[in-house]
């Protein structure tokens, strides 16, 4: 399945010119994703977003609707309408198959995932 939304097409760029951001622990990270259930319909957006300068801002998890609707302005979001395990699985990692972050060893934290 291919989207296209700015954090997919940020996903397929190269690890040499792909930006990253250093998380509150100290780890570098390019993407960071969430999975929520709005209005009935369940989504799933990055919290790690590109900003129109090309710099990278990280939202907080506690802070998840002010990141869902910034993407959602710019068509940044994923909808799988009634389907929590699919947009789960997505924003665990699901988002990476056929992209070079694939391949990318890293330590897998947990996606934020609420709505229940």
């Amino acid at each position: 399945m291919e989207y296209n939304t700015p954090f997919m097409r940020r996903a397929m760029e190269s690890a040499e010119t792909r930006k990253s951001i250093m998380s509150k622990d100290g780890k570098e990270q390019t993407h960071r994703m969430a999975a929520e259930k709005v209005d009935g319909t369940w989504y799933a957006f990055p919290l790690i977003v590109q900003q129109e300068d090309g710099q990278l801002k990280q939202y907080d998890e506690k802070d998840w609707m002010s990141a869902f609707r910034d993407n959602l302005s710019k068509n940044n979001v994923i909808s799988f309408g009634q389907d929590k395990d699919k947009a789960i699985e997505f924003a665990r990692g699901g988002y990476k198959k056929g992209t070079p972050l694939e391949d990318k060893q890293q330590t897998k934290r947990p996606s934020m995932v609420r709505g229940y």
